[in-house]
C-alpha cells in the first residue's frame, strides 16, 4: 500500500514536473518572440544581414583580385579578416590591398564600415533606451491601480483621448494605458502635446498574454478594446476575432475587471458573451441605426447627438440607485429625483458592474432556497443574467432590483 501511495506521488509530481517546464517553455519562447519583434522594430536584423552581406561579398572580391599576387591573402579567412578590419574601420594594417581593383574594394568597404557601423550604433543606443525605459514602464504598470488601458489604436486617436478625459475628470493622463502595435513616431506625435505626454504606452499586440500579464488588470478601473483598423488590408473579421481574442484573455487573467469591447459585426457578439465581456459597442449599427431613424423622425440625430457630445452642455450619465430604494416600486425614486435633482430620469441600467460578479452573486442568491424545483429555476435566471442591461421608462410599479443604476439626462441646454 505504502509503495503503491509512493508510485501515485512520484507520478504526480512528474506530471507537476512536465506542466511547470511547458509552461516556462511557453513563456520565454513569448520573450523570445516580443525581442525579435523588438530588434525587426529598430530594423536591427535587417541591418546585421546587410553588414554579413557585405562582409562575405567584399571578402570574397579582395580574394579573388589579390590572391596569388598579395602573399597577405593565403586563403579565404584572410580576406574576411581584412574585410571586418576595415568596415569596423579598426585599420590594424596587418594586410593591405596592393593590386589596383583590390584598392577599389577597399575604399568602397571603408565608405561602407562608416556608413553600417554608425547606423549600427545608433540603432543600439536606441534600443538600449527604449529597452530600459519599457522596464521601468511595465513596472510601474504592473504595480498601478485604477489604470484605464486601451487595446488597440484608432486614427483619431488624438480626439479619443481628449473626449475620455474631458469625460473622466478624476483620470490623470498619466493613469491611461495603450497597448497597441504601432509605430512609436505616431504615438510620439500624439504624446508631444501637454496634455498627453504622461500617457503611458505598450508596444505589441495588444492580445499578447505576455503583455497582458505585465499590467495590473484585477484593479484597473476600466479595459477598452478597440475595432484596431490601423492596419492595411485587414479585413472586418480578422479585426473582430483580434477583439474577441482580447477580451478572452483579458477575462482568463482578470475576471471580475470590468471590459468594454468594440466589434464591427454582430456575428461576433455571441462570442464576447460568452467571455463574460461587460460591455460591447456596435459602432458600425449604430451609425446605420442613426441613418434608419433620420429617415423616419425629425431631428432625432441632433437630439442623440447634443446628448453624447463631449463639448455640449448635457449629457447621459448613470447613476447608483441610492439603497433605500433598492426593492422599491420605480415611481417612489423617480419623485425623489425630481423633488431633489434638475436631472432627469428615464429608466434604470440593471445588472451593472462586472458580468462575473453578478453571476457568482446570483449563483449565491439562488442557493439559499431548499426548494430543488426553485433553485433549478432561480440557476436558469443567472444564466440568462446580461449585464448593464437598460429598462426605460419602466412603469410605475416596477420593482427596482439590486446593482441597479439609475440613466439620466444631465444639464441644460438653455439658448445663450
Amino acid at each position: 500500500m505504502q509503495n503503491s501511495l509512493q508510485k501515485q506521488k512520484r507520478k504526480t509530481k512528474k506530471r507537476h514536473t512536465k506542466r511547470s517546464f511547458k509552461n516556462s517553455l511557453r513563456y520565454y519562447l513569448a520573450i523570445l518572440k516580443d525581442f525579435i519583434s523588438t530588434l525587426r522594430e529598430f530594423n536591427l536584423i535587417k541591418l546585421i544581414g546587410i553588414i554579413f552581406g557585405i562582409t562575405f561579398t567584399g571578402a570574397l572580391f579582395v580574394f579573388l583580385v589579390e590572391r596569388g599576387t598579395n602573399e597577405a591573402y593565403k586563403n579565404y579567412f584572410d580576406s574576411i579578416w581584412y574585410t571586418i578590419v576595415t568596415l569596423t574601420t579598426t585599420g590594424y594594417g596587418d594586410k593591405f590591398p596592393t593590386t589596383f581593383w583590390g584598392r577599389i574594394g577597399g575604399i568602397f568597404l571603408m565608405c561602407s564600415g562608416v556608413v553600417t557601423m554608425s547606423l549600427l550604433t545608433g540603432n543600439i543606443a536606441s534600443f538600449l533606451v527604449e529597452a530600459k525605459l519599457r522596464g521601468k514602464s511595465m513596472s510601474f504598470l504592473g504595480q498601478h491601480k485604477g489604470l484605464f488601458i486601451i487595446c488597440g489604436w484608432k486614427n483619431d486617436m488624438e480626439l479619443l483621448l481628449r473626449d475620455i478625459l474631458t469625460y473622466n475628470k478624476d483620470l490623470a493622463p498619466e493613469d491611461l494605458v495603450i497597448i497597441a502595435n504601432i509605430h512609436e513616431e505616431t504615438v510620439s506625435k500624439i504624446k508631444t502635446l501637454p496634455q498627453f505626454s504622461k500617457i503611458n504606452f505598450v508596444k505589441g499586440d495588444f492580445h499578447n498574454e505576455t503583455i497582458l500579464k505585465s499590467i495590473n488588470l484585477a484593479d484597473s478601473s476600466k479595459i477598452m478594446v478597440l475595432a484596431d483598423l490601423s492596419h492595411k488590408g485587414e479585413s472586418a473579421t480578422e479585426t473582430d476575432s483580434k477583439t474577441v481574442m482580447a477580451v478572452i484573455t483579458i477575462k482568463s487573467i482578470a475576471p471580475t475587471c470590468y471590459v468594454c469591447a468594440e466589434l464591427l459585426s454582430r456575428s461576433f457578439e455571441q462570442y464576447l458573451r460568452i467571455a463574460m465581456c461587460d460591455e460591447i459597442i456596435f459602432s458600425k449599427e449604430y451609425s446605420r441605426t442613426l441613418l434608419a431613424n433620420a429617415s423616419n423622425s425629425v431631428g432625432i440625430t441632433h437630439v442623440i447627438y447634443e446628448l453624447l457630445d463631449v463639448d455640449t452642455s448635457t449629457s447621459l450619465v448613470t447613476l447608483d440607485v441610492p439603497l433605500e430604494f433598492i426593492g422599491k416600486p420605480y415611481k417612489e425614486f423617480k419623485q425623489h429625483i425630481r423633488n431633489n435633482a434638475k436631472d432627469i430620469i428615464i429608466g434604470l441600467l440593471e445588472n451593472t458592474g462586472s458580468v462575473v460578479e453578478m453571476k457568482r452573486h446570483s449563483i449565491r442568491e439562488a442557493q439559499k432556497t431548499a426548494d430543488m424545483a426553485k433553485l433549478v429555476e432561480n440557476l436558469k435566471k443567472t444564466k440568462n443574467i446580461e449585464g448593464n442591461k437598460p429598462k426605460l421608462n419602466p412603469s410605475d410599479d416596477y420593482i427596482i432590483p439590486a446593482h441597479s443604476m439609475g440613466i439620466f439626462i444631465s444639464g441644460s441646454s438653455d439658448a445663450q
